[in-house]
């Protein structure tokens, strides 16, 4: 395509070709009446420039059609055009008095000078169809006039199989050929033009002559029913484009695919009305704009009421480019919008409504200037640069400056229309254990990493916000926190200036707000890592075997729009067992008032101060768990792994167990999605006649087994924990298997 510089120079010459009469010289006559046909064209200012050869047409007469004209180019570059107002115009007597002064090229220079578009316009008004246009020669009258529509307003007798358009036609009917007893001339005059709502008119129709008799090419009188006539305007359109780029928390630009936008313009009330492109004509003059779009609390559009709407979704491509794919629009001010965003980057108010305007012609009138069009006030190289090979080794947004740069007459700067979207700052939480199990009280170690806006200008605030359901506590102070490569924490006075630390009520968790003046005043800080790490525990009464979930969440504000970034929970447990106390001769009997104590494998008792899980070598302050009336007891809070449990009081009536019974606790063993797993049975045996009620029960510092009491148990033994269900299965398979033994013996 040519470079915009040599715009001017190509249209001196289009307007010199275009003021240029027309005139069709004149032989004899074989009829009286002459029907005359225009086809009103209009072509892009740009198309038209650049392709001058193509779409120039000297008119002859005929219909211009694919199958019969060779100068199709002419149609495909233009459109037909509705709503143009022309006037047949008797120059007849005066065009020969000039000639007898001054010749027939003169009096034709003449008579398109003097008979000027708004003296015609005027008595069209007036009504007045005789008028002078130079003192001192005949007057001039109008004959006819209309405007042109589609195609249905001609008579039907007019043969349409070779119109290649539906719309632009004016017919005039039965033209005298003579007018008082010469061969009569006549001047076409274009008076007006309807606003047209998708494109500006630049140039008006050039004033055509015709003579009769009309003589072609090929020296022979045109004989035709119709004289076709392709009068043709020049419009003014655009074709807006920018740069959609991710601004990264390093500060690099990066292209966005894939970002959705459409395109609107404001009413006069105010109202968006959405843009639905004609993509069936070349000038695209059949667009639509739509205003019943459903709108979000902020005054965007909703998504889901564009695409019900049909309007025509943009998206930026692999270079980031949103353009409009060949659609022209007139002067004005339009808006894109951003509707759907690339994952990870956030929209903001600017490109909820990127400003694009059109000026009302490429150069200015008064200085020749050239006038771009305007991307949010950034100047809009055209034509658009051919990105794929301007990028062809790679994206870098220096080459995408320096292909759109603009040099012309009056205008030179960057012509990159580019806007941005901040990298959604990182934002990660840690759970830094091997495990994911813990006793109540134990320190359980968290880290949260994310980065310190590289432009806190854009911010408003920003948050950080750990929280639990009230299952676990923060411990205050350990909140650390490290910037960038450094591994030293950021002392007292450096935290308290970079951010306010607030503790949830119960120590549920925190909220960190950043100084954002701070930062922006301190810029070593921006863009760089910021890890904080703290840590938590979990709290006393927590239920054991659920999943006790910790969130992080990054909360700001940006461009006057909040967000609201959630990371993924960190989930942690606690273990815990439950126990039935049961008779061992009849284990539906269940035994209240037994009390027990648990030892870890180092034999030490589990104690539970002020929530938190300890071992010590004395039963002075370890946890006591009674039977209740249904023999149930049990324990929470505690690490997977293999404990004893020691019963320091035995039932009334019942042998006190004198060894440590060894269990487990481990994934499930309290509970499995909300339903309490089947109780381990703790049986007793009843002190019987025989039993020596002078032996003394052990106490629990002192583990020697009772030979005596040991003798006395049966299956399950006293102290031997079981679970029935499974005592009761084994007992069955040994059965089975003892029989089917001694079948097979016996055969």
């Amino acid at each position: 395509m040519k470079k915009m510089m040599k715009y001017p120079i190509l249209l001196f010459f289009l307007v010199l070709g275009l003021i240029t009469v027309s005139e069709l010289t004149a032989q004899a006559a074989s009829a009286d009446t002459q029907n005359i046909l225009l086809h009103k064209r209009i072509f892009r200012d740009r198309d038209y420039a650049e392709q001058f050869d193509d779409a120039k047409y000297q008119n002859t007469g005929d219909v211009v059609s694919g199958a019969s004209h060779n100068n199709i180019e002419m149609l495909t570059l233009s459109s037909g055009l509705n709503g143009a107002t022309f006037a047949l115009v008797d120059a007849t007597d005066y065009y020969y008095a000039k000639v007898a002064e001054v010749g027939h090229d003169q009096a034709a220079e003449e008579l398109d000078q003097k008979l000027t578009r708004t003296l015609v316009r005027k008595h069209l008004v007036e009504s007045s169809d005789n008028f002078i246009i130079e003192e001192g020669y005949p007057e001039v009258s109008i004959v006819d006039s209309g405007t042109t529509a589609n195609e249905s307003s001609l008579p039907v007798h007019v043969d349409r199989s070779e119109f290649e358009d539906e719309n632009g036609f004016l017919y005039f009917e039965d033209v005298p050929k003579k007018s008082n007893g010469k061969n009569a001339v006549y001047m076409i005059v274009e008076t007006a033009v309807e606003e047209q709502e998708n494109v500006d008119l630049q140039e008006w129709a050039s004033k055509m002559m015709v003579s009769f008799p009309v003589i072609q090419d090929s020296g022979e009188e045109f004989d035709s029913d119709i004289l076709h006539l392709y009068p043709k305007n020049i419009g003014y359109v655009r074709d807006p484009w920018f740069m959609k780029l991710g601004r990264n928390i390093d500060g690099e630009y990066a292209p966005l695919e894939g970002t959705e936008f459409v395109f609107y313009r404001l009413n006069e009330a105010g109202e968006r009305e959405y843009f639905i492109p004609d993509l069936t004509e070349d000038m695209s003059l059949d667009h639509q704009w739509i205003s019943d779009v459903e709108a979000d609390s902020q005054g965007n559009a909703v998504y889901e009421s564009l695409l019900d709407k049909g309007i025509e979704i943009y998206r930026s491509d692999e270079y980031g480019i949103v353009s409009m794919d060949g659609v022209l629009i007139p002067s004005g001010t339009y808006y894109f919008e951003e509707v759907k965003s690339v994952p990870g980057y956030l929209p903001t108010e600017e490109t909820f409504q990127i400003e694009v305007e059109i000026p009302s012609s490429w150069w200015n009138e008064e200085t020749n200037d050239y006038q771009p069009v305007m991307i949010n006030g950034q100047a809009m190289a055209e034509p658009e640069p051919d990105w794929a090979t301007v990028f062809s080794d790679g994206f870098s947004f220096e080459k995408a400056l320096e292909a759109a740069y603009i040099n012309e007459s009056g205008y030179e700067g960057d012509g990159l229309p580019y806007v941005f979207n901040d990298q959604v700052p990182l934002f990660e939480k840690s759970l830094m254990e091997d495990k994911e199990v813990f006793a109540y009280g134990e320190v359980i170690n968290y880290q949260i990493d994310t980065w310190i806006p590289l432009f806190p200008e854009f911010y408003q605030y920003v948050q950080i916000k750990d929280y639990s359901d009230g299952s676990l506590a923060v411990i205050e102070d350990s909140i650390k926190v490290k910037i960038g490569a450094s591994q030293e924490y950021l002392t007292a006075s450096e935290l308290e200036a970079m951010m306010d630390i607030t503790i949830l009520p119960d120590n549920a968790g925190f909220i960190a707000t950043l100084d954002l003046d701070y930062i922006t005043e301190e810029r070593h800080f921006n863009g760089q890592e910021m890890i904080i790490e703290y840590q938590m525990y979990i709290v006393e009464g927590a239920n054991a075997d659920q999943a006790l979930d910790n969130h992080a969440e990054l909360i700001f504000k940006h461009s006057d729009y909040e967000y609201e970034e959630i990371t993924e929970k960190k989930t942690v447990y606690t273990g815990g067992r439950t126990f039935t106390k049961v008779d061992m001769d009849d284990t539906e009997q269940t035994l209240a008032d037994a009390k027990f104590m648990i030892q870890d494998e180092n034999e030490q008792y589990l104690t539970i101060i002020d929530g938190v899980v300890s071992w010590a070598e004395t039963s002075d302050e370890a946890v006591v768990m009674i039977s209740d009336e249904n023999g149930a007891f049990e324990i929470q809070g505690l690490n997977y792994g293999d404990y004893q449990l020691v019963e320091t009081e035995a039932p009334e009536n019942y042998q006190l167990l004198t060894e440590p019974i060894t269990f487990t606790i481990e994934k499930n063993s309290y509970q499995l999605n909300g339903e309490a797993t089947i109780s381990l049975a703790v049986g007793n045996k009843k002190i019987t006649d025989t039993d020596d009620p002078s032996d003394e029960p052990k106490t629990p510092s002192d583990n020697t087994p009772n030979e005596d009491t040991k003798e006395s148990g049966f299956l399950p033994q006293t102290g031997e924990i079981t679970n029935i269900f499974l005592v009761l299965l084994g007992l069955s398979l040994v059965w089975v298997a003892v029989k089917y033994f001694k079948k097979n013996t016996e055969n």
